[in-house]
């Protein structure tokens, strides 16, 4: 038959989250100067990125395949950004900060300062201050012993937690995620020997056997285990 006979398959490919993986990272780390919100330093970019990159995962079948790729990821990270500012502050600050009377350093041109005479500043005092007030942190120096404590490895038992993770993961997991999990994250084996061991082989000059089948299900496997623990179905304390 001639080459020209030969029926062409116009099907467009379907396009797979860890197919744009990468592009998602960098589209992601694009984004870094649009967090704020200094005043929360135990969440920084990074832990940023972790969250909205695991929440793009899971959105990820909602994306029109038929439209650029970039637009949508920025539509999807700048609600993110919003409402992670929203649920980390905005939602909690103080009436003030959106007030036409606030006039700057705890000033208002109604009550001369913001206080509880204020309806609206009274009215946050009893419903949301004390939310606002955890979120923001202290100053560590007034509060060593606190910090010392919560955080004691004698209060956290890793291998307890490490176990819970392990059983928890195994349902988002498929076959082969599985074997990949239980080397390199239980037996601790590195990726050479994980890949040796699953009979993976590579024709490609100085790339290593099984490196891209590895690596995605690697990062996988992370994003998969970010959401267990954000969404706090590992208790690190008990």
């Amino acid at each position: 038959m001639d080459n020209n006979q030969i029926p062409q398959d116009d099907t467009p490919k379907i396009l797979r989250f860890e197919d744009c993986y990468e592009v998602i990272k960098q589209t992601v780390e694009s984004k870094r100067h649009k967090w704020t919100l200094t005043s929360l330093p135990h969440l920084d970019f990074d832990d940023i990125s972790s969250i909205i990159v695991t929440h793009i995962w899971r959105k990820f079948h909602l994306y029109d395949q038929s439209r650029p790729l970039i637009p949508w990821l920025n539509r999807v990270i700048a609600h993110q950004l919003s409402n992670l500012i929203r649920n980390n502050y905005s939602s909690f600050s103080r009436p003030c900060l959106r007030c036409p009377a606030n006039e700057g350093d705890n000033f208002c041109s109604i009550y001369g300062t913001q206080n509880v005479q204020c309806p609206l500043y009274l009215k946050w005092t009893k419903s949301k201050k004390n939310a606002h007030d955890i979120k923001l942190p202290l100053p560590m120096v007034n509060h060593e012993q606190e910090v010392f404590d919560l955080f004691s490895k004698n209060n956290i038992d890793i291998e307890r937690t490490s176990k819970e993770l392990h059983e928890k993961i195994k349902p988002h997991l498929s076959i082969l995620e599985s074997k990949i999990y239980k080397m390199l994250f239980i037996q601790n084996l590195s990726e050479e020997e994980t890949a040796e061991k699953l009979g993976f082989k590579t024709t490609e000059k100085h790339r290593k056997a099984g490196y891209r089948t590895i690596s995605i299900a690697k990062k996988k496997i992370i994003l998969k285990a970010h959401e267990l623990i954000y969404s706090d179905q590992i208790d690190f304390f008990k």
